[in-house]
């Protein structure tokens, strides 16, 4: 799997200005590896949007991501 994502994802921050940071969204890749490359992305900004709270994000999120098909 290749994950393609700009800082936007990473570097939202929570109400306090703490980024979400690169270990939360591995985390939240890896959880989600199993499921279609839209529905990681998905499951990507859920992880986000409960970890910040609702604070507006100020840069653009764009992620593409390619799985191999066995």
């Amino acid at each position: 799997m290749l994950v393609l994502i700009t800082d936007g994802f990473f570097e939202w921050e929570d109400r306090d200005g703490e980024q979400f940071g690169l270990d939360r969204l591995e985390s939240a890749i890896r959880d989600h590896a199993e499921l279609p490359p839209q529905e990681i992305i998905g499951a990507m900004h859920a992880a986000i949007l409960a970890f910040t709270s609702g604070t507006p994000q100020a840069d653009d999120l764009t992620a593409v991501i390619i799985k191999r098909v066995s």
